[in-house]
């Protein structure tokens, strides 16, 4: 289940750098170019770690999808083999997931 989550996680964090540097590229910012370096080098230091996380997923036949959303929960279903567990997760416990993962990939990419 770690690795379900640190995947669940990533993913989650590539989604929201995707769209800061989208943001960087087309907003008024004055010097873009320093910001959007600092997010691809953290985009491509997370698809090496989700390329890691992806090979262990073939190797353990592990699975995630998405099995619904309301306004305070995600439920999840996770599958490893032929067994399956579904779980529920609060959405601001994971955005706070996701915010600290952002956090960490910036501060290791800082110049």
């Amino acid at each position: 289940m770690n690795i379900a989550c640190r995947r669940l996680y990533l993913d989650n964090a590539l989604i929201v750098l995707e769209r800061d540097l989208k943001e960087f590229s087309t907003g008024p910012f004055k010097i873009k170019e320093p910001y959007i370096e600092l997010i691809e080098r953290a985009i491509t230091e997370e698809a090496e770690e989700r390329r890691q996380l992806k090979k262990e997923f073939l190797q353990r036949k592990m699975k995630i999808e998405l099995e619904e959303q309301s306004e305070a929960f995600t439920k999840y279903v996770f599958y490893v083999g032929r067994r399956s567990e579904s779980r529920n997760y609060f959405k601001p416990k994971v955005q706070q997931h996701v915010r600290n993962k952002v956090k960490d990939l910036l501060k290791g990419n800082l110049l």
